[in-house]
């Protein structure tokens, strides 16, 4: 059984939501970002929980 993405700014899974994407921490690389079609669009800021970093 996989495990359910969820978005890094909202807290909801991203199943379903055109837009939707993950990928690697920009700065430390280590830590895959989530983030809902929604929250991109928006430009929701997160923040990787590895290495401090902010996005929009």
């Amino acid at each position: 059984m996989s495990e359910e993405k969820i978005c890094i700014s909202c807290n909801r899974p991203i199943a379903n939501i055109q837009g939707s994407t993950s990928f690697k921490c920009p700065k430390c690389g280590s830590y895959t970002i989530v983030r809902c079609g929604d929250c991109r669009k928006r430009a929701v800021k997160y923040k990787c929980p590895n290495c401090g970093f902010e996005g929009p």
